[in-house]
């Protein structure tokens, strides 16, 4: 009879919160970047061993000659740079809609031919929303839509003012508000 595999030993929580501990206070003194900070943390609490991953030899900044500290510093620029390409290359790309120019119309916002702007989606009430001038800003209530209405995030409960950037949600059809044309 062969013996039984033992369960791999998951390591304690003290002794994951002295090697983060270790690891962070590395990232102070190093200069160590949030990427490989968030690396070696992932391993910490992620390791399924009782021995923990030794956290790699510290740079000692003020041993590095001003040219190796330049290269470091540019390599971190460089590299925070790339991280931030990829999350825009990654949020959705949003349709533009332009505030109206006339400030004396309401626009009914809907799937029926009668609205006055029609958005041909299917989670768009007939009609779905009204857009009108209050005198000082463009403000949109919603007219009981089935799937809501939202203005960056938060549902339309009575009304909500609206400005140019402004993410708007009509049930699953989200539009990025531009300023009227002139």
């Amino acid at each position: 009879m062969e013996p039984l595999t033992p369960y791999p030993l998951v390591p304690s929580a003290t002794d994951r919160e002295r090697l983060a501990r270790v690891l962070g206070s590395g990232a102070v003194d190093v200069r160590r970047s949030r990427h490989t900070l968030s690396y070696h943390l992932g391993l910490v609490f992620g390791a399924r061993e009782a021995a923990a991953p030794d956290p790699p030899a510290p740079l000692h900044p003020r041993r590095l000659g001003p040219f190796r500290r330049a290269l470091l510093w540019l390599v971190e620029r460089a590299s925070t740079i790339v991280a931030e390409i990829e999350r825009a290359w990654e949020r959705p790309r949003l349709e533009a809609l332009p505030l109206p120019a006339d400030l004396r119309e309401d626009l009914i916002i809907g799937r029926s031919r009668d609205a006055e702007l029609v958005l041909s989606h299917p989670t768009v009430s007939r009609s779905h929303a009204r857009l009108h001038h209050n005198g000082e800003s463009w403000v949109i209530r919603d007219l009981g839509s089935r799937n809501g209405t939202t203005v960056n995030g938060l549902r339309v409960v009575g009304e909500a003012i609206l400005r140019p950037g402004d993410i708007v949600s009509l049930g699953d059809a989200t539009y990025r508000l531009l300023a009227p044309p002139h």
